[in-house]
């Protein structure tokens, strides 16, 4: 007889400079206004940066208090609008990988999205390099249109 528990597993991430993901894995099935603005701290350095969220209750007052004290510029979306939002994809497509299974412990589910977020990151790096090798127009496009719009 088997007894199957369901794991909790919660994530945060962003994409730094239009490139690179970070990430933090919480072993909790819900989040809260707190773990944010302790994820954003270890986020947010000196350099100016832009923080695009929507507008999920956790990203709230709190978090907005956060971000005016630390001079961070912030964009909410529009609500209801996750095509808005480039993260919404590979977010989608990591809880589908991630619900269609059973894991029978925290450290194999966060290493499988840990090995996904790695791999958009490297997917992503590996197109930049390409772009960039071709030249322009190419980079002209890439750093005028596409990359402003991650961060």
């Amino acid at each position: 007889m088997f007894n199957y528990l369901r794991l909790g597993c919660s994530l945060l991430g962003c994409s730094l400079k239009g490139i690179a993901f970070s990430y933090s894995t919480y072993k909790k099935s819900s989040l809260n206004s707190k773990d944010i603005i302790l994820y954003l701290g270890r986020v947010v350095k000196d350099e100016k940066i832009v923080i695009i969220m929507d507008n999920a209750r956790i990203h709230g007052n709190e978090v907005r208090e956060f971000l005016e004290e630390n001079n961070v510029e912030f964009i909410y979306l529009p609500p209801y609008s996750p095509d808005k939002s480039p993260t919404e994809g590979p977010w989608a497509v990591l809880e589908k990988k991630l619900y269609s299974k059973m894991y029978t412990d925290f450290e194999t589910l966060t290493w499988v999205a840990k090995r996904f977020l790695r791999s958009i990151s490297k997917r992503v790096n590996d197109l930049i390099y390409s772009v960039n090798r071709c030249g322009e127009p190419w980079t002209l496009i890439l750093n005028e249109v596409i990359l402003p719009f991650k961060v």
